[in-house]
């Protein structure tokens, strides 16, 4: 499920019955950060972002993540490693994510010195799960594909929302997810689920090479949201991840 939303508080509206309706017997509980008061504790920042700053207004409304002038980045992401302990961390740890959302926008740098501006091409933006820990070369994570993902035009665009939501734990990758395994490993959607250390929203497609080109990106109003009960729905504790296949 993708919904793409201009206004704020329609997304708030919108987000929450698509999340209380399915699951009315889940206690939920959300993570958000809207950076009115400075850096999140939660960690979020501009991937290889140099000049990254807290913007004080023009946001969503009020304060956001500004990439800063002549941000270079192969594969332009807003993302969070949160510290053990925080609330997002929590979350992550849960194994029961539901839905995450974030404001994007894309500003105009024409005229700026030094920014030879090519990230300016049509795409979508897809919500990454990174799983950092449990085999680091390389690491396993999944992401969503054009089919369920908020897509943004050329050129320059103003504030859109772009909300997912995240399929129960399952053996199955869901539709419009890729889960990306080292080979021989014994893994599947649900020990992702029961192991994500790092969320990413990707302006652009995450997988093909893009050459580290000139963008200037803004984001706001992160929100994650998870189920807090102590067990799955089905009533079985949490999967744990199972490691590597027999040869």
């Amino acid at each position: 499920m993708i919904a793409l939303l201009r206004s704020t508080a329609l997304r708030r509206a919108a987000c929450a019955f698509a999340l209380c309706s399915p699951c009315a017997h889940a206690n939920i509980a959300t993570v958000f950060d809207s950076f009115e008061s400075g850096p999140s504790e939660n960690g979020w920042l501009w991937e290889n972002s140099q000049d990254e700053m807290i913007t004080t207004s023009g946001g969503d409304p009020g304060a956001w993540v500004d990439t800063g002038l002549l941000y270079l980045s192969r594969h332009p992401a807003f993302l969070a490693e949160p510290t053990p302990g925080t609330p997002l961390a929590v979350a992550l740890a849960s194994g029961r994510l539901r839905a995450a959302s974030i404001d994007i926008e894309r500003l105009d740098e024409t005229g700026v010195q030094g920014c030879q501006q090519t990230h300016l091409a049509g795409s979508f933006v897809s919500l990454a799960l990174f799983d950092l820990h449990s085999d680091p070369n390389p690491y396993i994570w999944a992401h969503t594909d054009g089919s369920i993902s908020a897509t943004f035009p050329d050129g320059f665009f103003p504030w859109m929302t772009a909300s997912f939501t995240v399929p129960p734990a399952s053996t199955e990758t869901p539709p419009g997810w890729i889960l990306h395994v080292p080979e021989g490993f014994a893994y599947t959607w649900a020990d992702l689920l029961a192991n994500i250390d790092d969320i990413r929203f990707y302006v652009g497609d995450p997988e093909p090479l893009q050459p580290s080109s000139c963008s200037h990106l803004g984001a706001d109003n992160a929100l994650v949201t998870y189920d807090d009960e102590t067990i799955y729905f089905d009533g079985f504790d949490a999967p744990q991840f199972p490691g590597r296949a027999a040869d």
